[in-house]
């Protein structure tokens, strides 16, 4: 099957896979590496994101311009696969806007941050269409809509850790709009992200930064203060995605590239490639996966 996309759970034992030609998600045990079970959740499965509570699994079909909620299992995961425990269970589809691209998801105060006004409390997902030109909140299911703002060819999303700031990717155009999550009240916009066929955004862990992943072959890094391009990572292939390992003394961006297939480890200070990993296939997706203290 063709795996679009990953998701991890928090205690590193359960991974999600999109099989995006089989209209299902794949269910993996992480720490026995074995495939467990799948579910369906409609035409075309992407890109995925969880809810704090890891009791609501969102899951975007692109093409189609809808989410799938899914209610997620707090059952334990067995080793291998069985029928004697309790699945994830697809609840409804919702749709989000023609031609959807972005998906993600944050935690919403009752009371916004100095300056903010937030509308609501809990979870809330944000949706970027890039043909509808918009990005939309949304509540969790049955997924009603508390904010929309226009944004030309609207695509790649990111928020930062403490949820008050989302950027948006503009695929037509290589910039990336900043947001306030309360909102969605626009707070600014970086004219260049270091390349161009914007893939993914990533913010630092330090919220410091917003790296951009750039499918023509470099990684942008665009300051959250000033909106101003920091630097350009080059890379030997095209990037086609990233996560930040903050396992080790200081943090390192991974980046999975085609042609050629590699995992480009970037150090943060210098912003070179520091290491490169050949890898066997072609990588359409990275995820990292936390060990689990079990594990050996």
């Amino acid at each position: 099957y063709n795996v679009s996309s990953m998701l991890a759970s928090r205690n590193g034992i359960k991974l999600y896979c999109s099989l995006n030609d089989s209209s299902h998600i794949a269910v993996v045990n992480a720490k026995t590496n074995r495939y467990i079970d799948t579910f369906p959740v409609g035409k075309g499965p992407g890109k995925m994101v969880m809810d704090g509570s890891e009791s609501w699994l969102y899951v975007l079909h692109s093409k189609e311009g809808l989410v799938t909620a899914v209610q997620a299992s707090h059952d334990p995961l067995p080793d291998l696969a069985t029928a004697n425990f309790s699945k994830e269970k697809a609840t409804g589809m919702y749709s989000v806007g023609s031609d959807a691209y972005g998906l993600a998801i944050f935690k919403a105060a009752s009371h916004g941050a100095e300056g903010q006004n937030s509308t609501t409390s809990g979870d809330v997902v944000i949706c970027s269409s890039s043909i509808g030109n918009t990005v939309d909140a949304f509540t969790n299911p049955p997924m009603e809509s508390i904010a929309s703002q226009f944004c030309k060819s609207a695509g790649p999303i990111a928020i930062n850790s403490d949820g008050t700031t989302a950027a948006v990717g503009q695929i037509g155009t290589s910039q990336v709009e900043f947001f306030r999550t309360s909102d969605l009240r626009s707070q600014g916009t970086a004219l260049q992200t270091g390349g161009s066929e914007l893939r993914q955004l990533i913010f630092s862990p330090s919220k410091q930064e917003l790296w951009c992943v750039n499918g023509s072959g470099n990684v942008g890094v665009i300051s959250t203060d000033t909106h101003k391009l920091l630097g350009v990572v080059k890379m030997e292939g095209k990037p086609v995605s990233a996560v930040w390992n903050t396992l080790g003394s200081k943090p390192e961006l991974w980046v999975a590239t085609t042609t050629p297939n590699k995992l480009a480890i970037v150090d943060v200070d210098t912003k070179i490639v520091a290491q490169s990993i050949d890898l066997g296939g072609t990588p359409s997706d990275l995820c990292l996966v936390n060990a689990p203290a079990s594990a050996k």
